[in-house]
């Protein structure tokens, strides 16, 4: 009795082991299915662009096992070697401990950003090599061991003219890698953290709103219409700088200087106040 129960044991042993290696290598399977899942994209801005069609389309879709993907497939393998390798010895210590501290959040900053594009009814997906004349680019440009292009993604809905802000990537071992604009901040000599956000978000946070005086030419030949400007608000709520995007010229100026006396709530991310840029329509009703 006893031989049969120690055989029946061992039998059960064998038969758990053989379950859980079956479960083990399933599991492997469906690792490298997921990874294998993210198609391959070039180093380029058309490749980053492919790319973030797929991964909104993989939010859109409410699929997790590709969102999974996605998200795993956008860190940096082996951070703390590479920011080591790319950047001096200074910020690259600076920089991968700003990347080590915000990586367990990355999923729930990146995700809503596709979410509120969709939300927006995005049109187009934009990417841009940033440019080295941009304060925080030049800053990173300077740090940099060796030279390599920065993405710079946005979504727009034309018809609205809203621009919302997806991200900083780079092209890490054949894969666009995402980079949180506060990693960026963390370098030497960068500027106040600037973010850029939707129309209707940042209308949310106006506190005080000087209205046009219409200029006498256009009122007496009876031009009316909306200007379009984009504008930088200040780390204080103060509208740091204005330019016109679209509309009559005839009103444009009116515009301007209404919207440079408009104020903010500060904008803050991880209560440090931050600069917004955003965009915002003045309205010039026929008379």
């Amino acid at each position: 009795m006893r031989r049969l129960t120690a055989l029946l044991t061992c039998g059960m042993v064998v038969m758990l082991f053989g379950l859980l290696n079956a479960t083990r290598a399933q599991d492997s399977a469906g690792g490298l299915s997921r990874k294998s899942s993210v198609a391959t994209y070039p180093g380029t801005p058309d490749g980053l662009k492919s790319f973030l069609t797929d991964f909104m389309n993989a939010v859109k879709s409410g699929d997790n096992a590709a969102l999974g993907s996605y998200l795993d497939s956008v860190e940096i393998p082996d951070h703390t070697a590479w920011f080591n390798k790319m950047f001096n010895p200074t910020d690259a210590a600076r920089l991968d401990a700003k990347y080590s501290q915000l990586l367990p959040q990355f999923r729930g900053r990146l995700t809503p950003r596709f979410n509120y594009a969709l939300d927006a009814q995005v049109s187009a997906i934009s990417v841009l090599i940033a440019s080295p004349t941009d304060t925080v680019y030049r800053a990173l440009g300077n740090a940099m061991l060796q030279p390599f292009p920065i993405y710079t993604a946005t979504s727009a809905n034309t018809d609205s003219h809203s621009t919302i802000y997806i991200g900083d990537f780079v092209y890490i071992d054949g894969r666009f890698r995402y980079l949180d604009t506060e990693v960026d901040m963390a370098v030497t000599g960068a500027p106040p953290m600037r973010i850029r956000v939707g129309k209707g978000v940042e209308d949310g946070a106006l506190v005080s709103k000087v209205p046009p005086v219409y200029p006498a030419d256009a009122e007496a030949s009876h031009v009316a219409g909306t200007v379009l400007l984009r504008i930088l608000v200040a780390v204080d709520g103060s509208v740091k700088d204005v330019t016109v995007i679209s509309g009559d010229p005839a009103l444009a100026n009116a515009a301007m200087e209404a919207v440079k006396l408009w104020r903010y709530k500060p904008y803050l991310l991880n209560g440090t106040p931050i600069e917004v840029e955003s965009t915002v329509d003045v309205a010039f009703p026929p008379r």
